[in-house]
């Protein structure tokens, strides 16, 4: 599949090795091996408000922010949904060239331990690739 669509044009790519299959309209995926209905959305509209309570339900202390900026410069960004609510970001970061990060990876701590970070994470490298990128970094933290 080639991808031509401008960053924020959602699209959708099947990736079979991780459970995921497409649905008839072809702009989301399904993770089959867990027991909730939970879609994978590349670049699906997402609002500030929707991300911030996110990010505040992972990380406490989290200042709010305004992700637009951010996300028009990214190549890429997936979110976890169930049903309309998002319950894991991640945001794809690019040097314009060949180059990419994987950024804010959130998971909500409620469905955590369940594949939704490894599925995210796996979405994005796929999206990166599927877009010329012949590296993608990950950098983590923790909190001593």
């Amino acid at each position: 599949m080639t991808v031509t669509q401008t960053p924020y044009t959602p699209f959708f790519l099947a990736l079979g090795s991780l459970g995921l299959e497409t649905d008839p309209g072809g702009m989301l995926s399904r993770w089959k091996n867990c027991g909730e209905d939970l879609r994978y959305l590349v670049n699906s509209p997402v609002t500030n408000c929707r991300l911030n309570d996110l990010f505040a339900s992972s990380w406490e202390g989290l200042q709010r922010r305004d992700f637009e900026p951010v996300l028009g410069r990214s190549l890429g960004h997936i979110c976890a949904r169930r049903g309309d609510e998002p319950i894991g970001f991640v945001n794809l970061a690019w040097d314009g060239g060949i180059h990419a990060f994987v950024l804010d990876t959130t998971v909500h701590p409620n469905v955590r331990r369940r594949g939704v970070g490894r599925g995210l994470v796996k979405l994005a490298v796929e999206v990166a690739r599927k877009r010329g990128v012949k590296r993608v970094d990950s950098d983590y933290f923790s909190e001593a």
